[in-house]
């Protein structure tokens, strides 16, 4: 890995004197004119410089934080990952600096971090933004070890990841539905990566068997509102002849219900639903939500060791590990047994 690039690559490279390019890069181009400023914010910009706040007191030194990207108060599988992350950087002596990514992008987080010689991230990429290309680029240019959650940073993989198993995961549901007997299947998904994944296993594994299932994309956006529920009770309302259902993620599932009692059909007798997740509000959903357990909690763990395996790597040469771990079906209530109706038409005598 290369060094950090400091004030004097800057002067070396701008022609100007340390004293110069200091001042210019600690806020006092005031004292230079506008020409010169320009100039070296440019050079220094383009080598990949940034100010380093614990210089003086740290020179020379490793800081041994690691920057944590995502929203553990959005729900219980962003929380869980980032506890079991913050735990097992603590234990190896790491201090975890966790950033919110639900109002900043995902690049601005990132170079928040550099400003602070964190000597890794870890990042949830933010649903709503599709960042992977620039925060791989930010990465690079600030050379920092980098592990993705949830889903590959890239769709050329490039970096290490932890994820869910996801298209196996919507077999495992299409799977589940179809031995309680369901042969017209719905599924119900957000426009994005992971989810997608999930989409393909279910689809699959329904129209191999020629089964019938109808799906639907909900924007990504409309996770964080009600807004969602009125598209799908309009699609359930097109589609009464379905039984059961699977969804994407757990976060859709109580606009599901809702549609569902709108629509007046009770859950499981007249539509089964399977979830993806095992969020908090799935036990306590009426009736309680058959889903796929995510092992978040030890996502986070498995991240952390290999963000602390790559830091303490001193070549940085480890070829991109991209781990998945299966999910756990937990059946619950929400999915009940359906026996299609066998009746064969008289034969006339």
């Amino acid at each position: 890995m290369k060094k950090h690039v400091t004030i004097r690559d800057v002067a070396e490279k701008t022609g100007y004197s340390m004293q110069t390019v200091s001042r210019v890069l600690n806020g006092r181009d005031d004292l230079h004119t506008e020409k010169t400023s320009k100039k070296i914010k440019a050079v220094a910009n383009a080598m990949g410089y940034v100010q380093n706040i614990y210089a003086k007191a740290m020179k020379g030194s490793r800081t041994w934080s690691v920057g944590i990207i995502i929203d553990p108060f959005f729900g219980s599988f962003s929380k869980d990952i980032f506890v079991g992350a913050h735990d097992e950087l603590l234990a190896c002596g790491y201090c975890p600096i966790l950033l919110l990514n639900n109002r900043m992008s995902d690049v601005d987080l990132v170079n928040t971090l550099a400003t602070r010689r964190v000597e890794g991230v870890m990042i949830l990429p933010n649903p709503d933004m599709d960042q992977g290309p620039f925060i791989a680029k930010a990465i690079k240019k600030h050379q920092l070890p980098l592990v993705s959650l949830d889903c590959p940073l890239t769709k050329t993989q490039r970096f290490d990841s932890v994820v869910t198993a996801d298209e196996h995961g919507g077999t495992l549901a299409a799977q589940h539905l179809w031995d309680m007997g369901h042969r017209r299947l719905a599924g119900i998904f957000l426009n994005h990566q992971g989810l997608l994944l999930r989409k393909k296993g279910f689809e699959h594994y329904i129209h191999s068997r020629g089964g019938y299932s109808p799906q639907i994309l909900i924007d990504n956006k409309l996770i964080y509102s009600d807004d969602h529920t009125q598209p799908i009770q309009k699609f359930l309302a097109k589609h009464a002849d379905i039984t059961a259902i699977f969804s994407s993620t757990d976060h859709l599932l109580p606009a599901i219900y809702r549609a569902a009692s709108n629509l007046g059909r009770s859950i499981p007798d007249e539509l089964s639903i399977i979830g993806f997740g095992d969020l908090d509000i799935t036990a306590h959903l009426n009736p309680p939500t058959s889903t796929l357990r995510q092992n978040a909690e030890i996502m986070g763990q498995q991240a952390a060791r290999l963000l602390i395996e790559r830091i303490e790597n001193p070549l940085r040469n480890i070829p991109p590990r991209n781990i998945q771990f299966e999910p756990e079906l937990i059946a619950r209530a929400s999915v009940a047994p359906h026996v299609e109706a066998q009746q064969k038409p008289k034969q006339r005598r």
